[in-house]
């Protein structure tokens, strides 16, 4: 049975941040550890979405032996000013140092689960309520375990409901943000079905 209970923390301009944290009674594998072969084979990130500010990634580690670590990451991101964090994992990696001033935002869901509507609203609110102040450069890391499906999905979400695009525009987007995109189907399909519009042929991965 999950739960979700809403937490704050301060972002880098003092403001709050909501921070959503679902619990659950099994223990849950810590987020780099789980499946780490593949993690290793994953692009680290990607490149901004076109027309916003998120920059989608996979998770990081906490091992300074790996190479996708928030040292690393940050160091060559500077202008990221906060991470979410949508992996199901609670012991990713923790924020702190140097890159203290950096939001670390939690909204945890499960793998192959596609977010409610009331999450991606979570999701939409959590984006604006800490939007970089320097509009041009400042950017929000977004990730799941390999940052392609849930990523993909809300990030997508983001791109209709506040940019007002298409589901296939906004599919676009993100598969040249973050090749090869969101990668299973029924991510892709509830994009669709949720704006009452037939799916593309190019957009089916069966």
């Amino acid at each position: 049975m999950w739960g979700a209970r809403l937490m704050t923390r301060r972002g880098p301009n003092g403001s709050p941040g909501a921070c959503w944290l679902r619990s659950s009674a099994s223990t849950m594998a810590s987020g780099v550890e789980k499946n780490i072969d593949k993690w290793f084979l994953i692009e680290d990130f990607g490149s901004p979405v076109e027309g916003t500010c998120l920059l989608p990634t996979k998770t990081l580690s906490r091992d300074p032996a790996h190479s996708h670590t928030v040292e690393t990451f940050l160091t060559r991101n500077p202008t990221v000013t906060a991470i979410i964090d949508l992996s199901n994992e609670t012991d990713n990696y923790e924020v702190a140092g140097r890159f203290s001033s950096v939001a670390h935002l939690k909204m945890s869901f499960e793998s192959k689960v596609i977010p409610s509507r009331q999450h991606v609203a979570d999701f939409i609110r959590l984006v604006q309520d800490n939007m970089p102040l320097d509009t041009d450069n400042g950017l929000i890391a977004v990730h799941c375990h390999y940052g392609f499906n849930r990523t993909g999905f809300l990030i997508c979400s983001f791109l209709c409901e506040v940019l007002g695009l298409s589901p296939d525009e906004a599919i676009d987007r993100f598969r040249r943000a973050r090749p090869p995109g969101i990668k299973h189907e029924h991510f892709i399909r509830e994009l669709y079905n949720r704006r009452n519009t037939d799916i593309m042929p190019m957009y089916s991965v069966s």
